[in-house]
C-alpha cells in the first residue's frame, strides 16, 4: 500500500504514450523469454524508427526512475518498482 505522498510522487513523473508502450513491452518480453529485451527487440516490438530513439526513451525513463539498465551491458533493462506501478504491470 502506497502512502498519499508516494502516490502523488508517482503522478508527477512525466510519461509519454511511447514510454508506456516500452514499459509494458519490457515487462511482457521479460516474462515470456526470461531475460530483458535488447534495444533491437524494443525497436521492433514498439515500432520505433531507430535504436537511437530507443536510447532516448530509455534515458528519459531512467531519469524519471522508471527503469534501470547498466551502460555498455546488453539486456539489463528492467523496470523499477515505480515503473511497475506507473505502467500497471
Amino acid at each position: 500500500m502506497l502512502s498519499i505522498y508516494q502516490e502523488e510522487r508517482l503522478k508527477e513523473k512525466k510519461t509519454y504514450p511511447k514510454m508506456r508502450e516500452i514499459g509494458v513491452f519490457i515487462r511482457k518480453f521479460s516474462r515470456e523469454h526470461g531475460y530483458a529485451p535488447s534495444y533491437r527487440d524494443l525497436q521492433d516490438g514498439c515500432d520505433i524508427s531507430s535504436t537511437s530513439v530507443v536510447q532516448f526513451y530509455l534515458n528519459k525513463m531512467r531519469g524519471e526512475g522508471l527503469l534501470f539498465y547498466a551502460n555498455g551491458v546488453s539486456r539489463t533493462v528492467r523496470l523499477t518498482d515505480d515503473g511497475k506501478r506507473i505502467f500497471n504491470v
